[in-house]
């Protein structure tokens, strides 16, 4: 049951791996199966995100003022924070953004930039889980390194 819950963790946009990792750690879940499952639920809504964001947003998003103000918000901020590193190295942006453990960057802030620029979706998808698997070993290495220090 504790691997549902790392699972969907992982697929949530604010917590995504950073969150998922962690927390399948201090559930006593082995290393190797944390890094696994967090992987696999921080990357399976990638696919379906790519393929269908421009239907969520024309049959969703835009139709409701509420969801249309913090969608524009989060578009702003993404164009703001990719548009240079997309523009010089393309695809290979999206690993960084996807691997670099920080606010506003992960997999969904990936797949929305993909979007927005209008990348290669197949590149894409494997962009993103490179960025995933960095941010896996990122993170678990920034765990393990705390955990030595205590």
């Amino acid at each position: 049951m504790n691997e549902v819950k790392v699972f969907f963790v992982a697929m949530l946009p604010v917590s995504e791996l950073r969150g998922a990792l962690p927390l399948a750690l201090m559930l006593g879940i082995p290393v190797e199966r944390a890094l696994i499952i967090s992987i696999l639920g921080n990357f399976l809504p990638v696919p379906f995100l790519l393929v269908f964001l421009r239907k969520v947003e024309e049959k969703i998003i835009l139709k409701y003022e509420i969801l249309k103000k913090i969608y524009m918000k989060i578009v702003a901020k993404v164009r703001e924070r990719t548009k240079k590193r997309i523009r010089k190295y393309g695809i290979y942006a999206l690993v960084l953004f996807t691997a670099v453990p920080l606010p506003f960057t992960g997999a969904y802030t990936a797949c929305l930039a993909s979007y927005l620029f209008g990348l290669d979706v197949a590149k894409s998808v494997v962009a993103i889980f490179l960025g995933i698997i960095i941010s896996a070993f990122i993170v678990l290495s920034a765990i393990l390194g705390f955990i030595a220090f205590l």
